[in-house]
């Protein structure tokens, strides 16, 4: 069994999922920028899209002598703070001052994103955050996908699934195989530990009653502890006889 399901870790992780483009679209950007209603600015006067390895979407709205720019940046696996960052909500952020402007940096990993919002005429860090509720970016949360049937409900950790894709399995004694792209959080961590406990556990993966396979993409399971923030996205796979 542990050389089959490490073959599995082998062939069906050989990827990374935290380098991964932007979960809203283009369009979509334009709608939240151009809903947004900003005391003293009219609607954008430019939205644009730069592309990229991974595009990045900025909105800029301007006066007769001030602006607010409204980015989208890929996250690209992760921010580098420029100094340690406070909770705005659940998520992590960072505001700066450098000479006439202000910029506030959010890290929202449910889209794969780093909301930034700089301006020359609303410098108070409260004003910023205001600005950035606004976009509603910082509420939404994924529309979750329903697990597929050949899953029992008994071998399910609790987690928000984005994305599954179902392939033919080619190892001996199992038909399909399932990759689940979930979101991290406290209960995922501690359904998997239960799941651990219940059934066998061989550390890097868990086989259940009727030998379906669970796996992750970081291979040990201890991993899970120490792998993501909430909200960031991971690969777990299920192995179905």
């Amino acid at each position: 069994m542990k050389r089959i399901i490490m073959a599995v870790l082998a062939m069906g992780f050989g990827f990374s999922a935290f380098a991964q483009p932007i979960a809203i679209s283009f369009s979509d950007f334009t709608e939240i920028v151009g809903s947004m209603q900003i005391q003293g600015f009219s609607s954008p006067f430019e939205i644009t899209e730069e592309e990229d390895e991974f595009n990045r979407y900025a909105a800029t709205f301007l006066n007769t002598k001030d602006f607010v720019y409204v980015k989208l940046d890929p996250r690209k696996g992760g921010v580098v703070w420029q100094d340690a960052p406070y909770k705005l909500g659940k998520w992590d952020a960072e505001y700066a001052f450098l000479r006439t402007q202000a910029t506030l940096a959010i890290d929202l990993p449910a889209i794969e994103a780093v909301l930034r919002i700089s301006s020359n005429k609303f410098t108070d860090q409260a004003d910023l955050e205001a600005i950035a509720w606004q976009t509603g970016l910082l509420d939404r949360n994924f529309a979750a996908l329903r697990w597929p049937d050949e899953i029992p409900e008994a071998f399910r950790p609790e987690c928000v699934i984005v994305d599954v894709e179902r392939v033919e399995s080619s190892t001996e004694g199992y038909t399909t195989e399932y990759f689940l792209t979930v979101l991290m959080s406290k209960e995922l961590k501690q359904s998997v530990k239960r799941l651990r406990s219940q059934y066998e556990d061989n550390g890097h993966y868990i086989v259940f009653s009727d030998k379906t396979a669970l796996t992750s993409q970081f291979g040990h399971l201890d991993d899970l502890d120490t792998c993501c923030r909430d909200d960031e996205k991971l690969v777990i796979s299920f192995q179905i006889p």
